[in-house]
């Protein structure tokens, strides 16, 4: 027997989701898994510690030379991680 006032999983998490404010943290977490993927997994395995601070993307690279590739293409990188994540939630990369 069903119940009149169920609800799909998905409008319950979405409502979940907007109740709680959670809509730019969960596009900060799409952005840093897209990473991987945007900037390929030959560079990526110089890549350590990522995580985001007030709208800016650190990223700590184990090579200098991989580090100074990645900071030429900051710009392309910047509109490719805001693309995978749908919303302009980075507002720089900063590589360490």
């Amino acid at each position: 027997m069903r119940r009149k006032d169920t609800v799909h999983i998905s409008e319950a998490l979405h409502s979940f989701v907007q109740r709680y404010g959670l809509e730019g943290k969960l596009d900060e977490c799409s952005a840093v898994a897209a990473l991987g993927d945007v900037i390929g997994n030959p560079m990526m395995q110089y890549v350590g510690k990522v995580y985001v601070r007030g709208g800016v993307l650190f990223v700590h690279v184990s090579s200098s030379v991989v580090r100074g590739e990645l900071a030429m293409n900051r710009h392309v990188l910047l509109e490719r991680l805001n693309a995978a994540a749908g919303n302009a939630v980075i507002k720089d990369i900063v590589f360490r």
